[in-house]
């Protein structure tokens, strides 16, 4: 084998060599970033589990803990993406502490807080778009339903949230006859859909 040849064939397993290590830098930074995030979102899943296991299927913990199912799947299906291996749940198993269920919804706005705090931590110096997607979709979940659902629940003294629904009623109107004359009748109203800041 020429000089030439040889200096090739180094060239070429240098670049291989220098290939492996990045792409395990690579996967072992996105493995501790999938980590940070499944984790929070388990001890949000099992915190809201408590609230009604203690208080029974009351709103919006019971919508909020739906939003962290989908929550974990999401982060869930990266793992299955990438090959990565999922951690259990840290968290299960943990004894939770609230004296009422409006202590509860005041610790899980803090929880919330620092879950959109983290994500912010998570997407710094992320390139890949899927990771991308994911982690700010789960952000704005947070931030954009979960937080308003629980302030509505905390302003309203955590008697009610607001509905989300069509209304129906009846009502009168006055209608127009063939020929002379005109004629009553009674139609059925249809109210407006209105939005509910517990329907997550």
């Amino acid at each position: 084998m020429n000089t030439q040849k040889i200096a090739l064939l180094i060239a070429l397993l240098a670049g291989l060599l220098a290939v492996v290590p990045a792409q395990a830098a690579d996967t072992s930074a996105l493995q501790a970033k999938l980590d940070l995030a499944l984790q929070d979102e388990y001890h949000a899943r099992d915190f809201y589990a408590a609230v009604l296991e203690q208080y029974g299927d009351v709103r919006p913990f019971a919508n909020i803990i739906r939003g962290e199912e989908r929550h974990i799947d999401a982060l869930l299906g990266l793992y299955e993406a990438y090959g990565l291996t999922a951690p259990e749940d840290a968290h299960a198993g943990s004894e939770y502490s609230f004296t009422s269920l409006a202590d509860a919804a005041e610790q899980a706005l803090a929880a919330e807080e620092a879950n959109a705090g983290l994500y912010d931590e998570l997407l710094d110096g992320v390139t890949d778009e899927n990771v991308i997607a994911v982690f700010e979709q789960l952000q704005w979940a947070s931030q954009e339903r979960h937080l308003p659902a629980l302030q509505n629940y905390v302003e309203n003294g955590g008697q009610h949230c607001t509905g989300n629904g069509y209304s129906r009623g009846q009502g009168n109107g006055n209608g127009n006859g063939k020929g002379n004359g005109n004629g009553n009748r009674n139609g059925n109203g249809k109210g407006k859909r209105g939005h509910s800041r517990c329907n997550l």
